[in-house]
Formats: C-alpha cells, structure tokens, sequence
C-alpha cells in the first residue's frame, strides 16, 4: 500500500504525453458551428445568473432601504416632538423616498417571478431607475435635514 492519494496514482500512471495536454482531434465540419452554439448559451446562461443575483441585491437594498426611511422618519418625528425644531423632510422621505423603494422592491421581485420569460426586462429597468432616483432623493432629503439642523 502506498502513501500516496488517488489523484497522485492517477496523474503517475499517465505517460508524459497524456500529461502535456489534451490531444488535438481533428473535428468534423460540423463541430465548430456546435461548440459556437454550445459557448454563447453558456455565456447566455451566465448573464441570467448576473441579472438574477442583481435583481435579489435590488430587492434586498430597496426593501432595507424602506427600513431606513421609516427610521429616519421616526427620529425626526421624535425630534420634532422633544424640541421646536421643524422641518418637511420627514414627508419627503415618506411620500416620495419610501414610495419609491418600495416600487423598486416590487418592480424587481415582479421580474424575479417571470423568470426571464415575458416583459422582465423592462421591470428590471423600472426597478433600477427607481432605486437610482430613491437614492438621489435620499441624498435631497440628507441636505434639507442638514440645512435645517445648522
């Protein structure tokens, strides 16, 4: 019995040509039409699996996102109640930042259930530019806080 794995007996009981590579095998014409075909459905099959993973990102941050205006929007309210300090952001976080999260939430779990069949696509573009805009009126509610506070 010998001290060495299953894969070490293997690779020493190949022939040091066996070992340079794989051998060329001459293909009959109609091979190289099937291996195109076989590769740009591999690659096909890659891009759902990069549009699936950024749908379920889209909808896991558009969903905590929702948290983090309601948040916001309770802080602020109980600052509101414990001082004169008075401000419209937390309705701008309400009406329009939750609300819109909240599309983009449901635009991409809409194109998640499709399944890459039907009109996904164009849910999964509503779904960007919602979470896009969400953040940009994040970054609008962020400054009229800011300028309010000092």
């Amino acid at each position: 019995m010998s001290n060495q794995s299953p894969r070490q007996a293997a690779d020493s009981s190949t022939s040091p040509t066996e070992k340079s590579g794989p051998s060329r095998r001459t293909h009959s014409a109609e091979s190289p039409s099937v291996l195109s075909v076989a590769h740009d459905h591999r690659l096909s099959l890659h891009h759902h699996d990069l549009d699936f993973y950024h749908l379920l990102t889209v909808f896991s941050v558009s969903a905590a996102m929702v948290g983090v205006c309601l948040t916001a929007i309770g802080l602020i309210k109980a600052i509101e109640n414990l001082s004169d300090f008075t401000t419209r952001c937390d309705d701008i976080l309400l009406v329009a930042d939750a609300v819109i999260f909240l599309t983009a939430g449901m635009c991409s779990f809409r194109a998640l259930r499709m399944r890459f069949h039907g009109r996904w696509r164009l849910f999964m573009r509503a779904a960007d530019v919602a979470i896009v805009l969400g953040i940009l009126i994040m970054v609008a509610a962020c400054a009229v806080l800011t300028t309010a506070l000092f």
